[in-house]
């Protein structure tokens, strides 16, 4: 398989790269796809902004990060793989025109980058002069001007036909395209794209299941009598639903063990419910209090509402609601000033330097210069993993998470609260 960097080493040289598309193998149609998104994630699940619906894929299997008019891939750690020209992803890698990807068992996805030529003209010099230069076949044939009048052969005549088709279809696309703007389709299946609520999802690698008994007021019933079973895409959705409530993540980044370490805090909190449905009902009383306070310091108040949360359950319960936020808020929102909210990661990193101190972010940026990715780097599990936050640090996190996911609905959980709704 050629490499392409090697082939046209030059012409990346003469124009940033401003839109990025992604043509798909004919098992899947050669549907073409626009990387639109900052951070553009590829996996088998709905909520990816690219479903590929293949079973070699991982849930989230890859993430495509524009950084000033450059695209950057990362492999999210896989379970097969995710290839560049046949070259195995590894470290951040970035992408280049005709790259051809592969991930997983899905393999020939045409990378096409159009970018600006006018700094290659000013120069006197377009990329497809250059291509030709650098080709060994002979220039395509050409009109063939008389005195006034053209001649055509049957080559050209051919060609000019298949241009033709293909300006034809490029147009039925782009009206195709017009009016179903607001719909993403996962390749590979048929249909809208479905709703995590309502689709259940079959992973390689499952989660631990949660099977929930939502009657606790006959303890002798049957166990399968009205009981709720949570299966891991349901975690899932409920652990993106309070990743998206604390930032402007609109597809935050999810590991198999992070969710995994979440859904056995919810099942702590399932097996002794009637401290944190207390908890619940309380936070409830003062939300208007709490919503006063996050305001006031610059934070959403589903982060400071969860925070006070985790605090009081980290401290066996102790601790007013409106004190605790009153606390935690001033420092959380000097940590957000410092992380930032745009990313998911971000408003965990600064939860963390909240427990942590302002160093986490001297620490975390050392551990940058090794050969993983920012993303990598800057997320929590990671960060954990490699001993550059404490285990109690973690620990509040996992609380923070597990109260964010129960208090959509305590009630499908077995605790006895209402929802918390900001």
């Amino acid at each position: 398989m050629p490499n392409h960097r090697e082939a046209f080493p030059q012409a990346s040289n003469l124009f940033m790269p401003t839109r990025l598309t992604l043509t798909l193998p004919p098992e899947f149609n050669d549907e073409t796809v626009e990387v639109d998104q900052k951070r553009f994630s590829i996996g088998r699940t709905p909520e990816n902004d690219l479903m590929i619906n293949d079973g070699s894929l991982s849930r989230r299997h890859a993430m495509i990060e524009e950084f000033g008019g450059h695209f950057n891939l990362t492999d999210c750690g896989s379970s097969n793989g995710t290839f560049v020209n046949g070259l195995p992803v590894t470290v951040s890698t970035e992408l280049n025109d005709w790259d051809v990807l592969t991930f997983g068992g899905v393999g020939d996805i045409l990378v096409r980058i159009e970018g600006d030529f006018s700094q290659a003209e000013k120069h006197g010099d377009s990329s497809s002069n250059i291509f030709a230069r650098q080709s060994n076949h002979p220039p395509p044939a050409a009109l063939s001007s008389g005195t006034n009048r053209f001649t055509l052969t049957h080559p050209l005549i051919a060609v000019a036909g298949a241009v033709l088709i293909v300006v034809i279809s490029g147009l039925a696309i782009l009206i195709y395209h017009a009016q179903n703007a607001n719909t993403k389709t996962p390749i590979g299946s048929k249909g809208p794209k479905p709703s995590p609520n309502k689709e259940e999802i079959t992973y390689t690698t499952p989660t631990p299941s949660l099977n929930l008994n939502t009657n606790t007021s006959n303890p002798d019933s049957s166990p399968n009598a009205n009981q709720d079973s949570f299966s891991g895409s349901d975690i899932e959705t409920y652990t993106s639903n309070v990743l998206k409530s604390i930032s402007s993540d609109r597809a935050p980044y999810l590991t198999e063990k992070f969710l995994a370490a979440i859904n056995a805090q919810v099942e702590r909190y399932q097996s002794n419910s009637s401290s944190l449905a207390e908890q619940l009902r309380s936070i409830k009383r003062v939300l208007p209090q709490l919503s006063a306070a996050a305001k006031a310091n610059g934070l959403r108040v589903p982060t400071v509402v969860y925070a006070t949360l985790a605090r009081i359950d980290r401290d066996g319960g102790r601790g007013d609601p409106v004190s605790v936020a009153g606390g935690l808020c001033p420092v959380l929102s000097r940590m957000n000033v410092l992380f930032g909210e745009e990313l998911a990661a971000d408003t965990l990193l600064s939860l963390a330097a909240m427990e942590e101190g302002a160093d986490l972010q001297v620490r975390v940026t050392k551990q940058a210069r090794g050969p993983e990715s920012v993303t990598t780097i800057r997320s929590i599990w990671y960060l954990h993993e490699h001993n550059i936050i404490s285990d109690r640090t973690y620990d509040f996190i996992l609380r923070f998470m597990a109260i964010g996911v129960i208090s959509q609905d305590p009630q499908k959980f077995g605790i006895s609260a209402e929802p918390l709704v900001f």
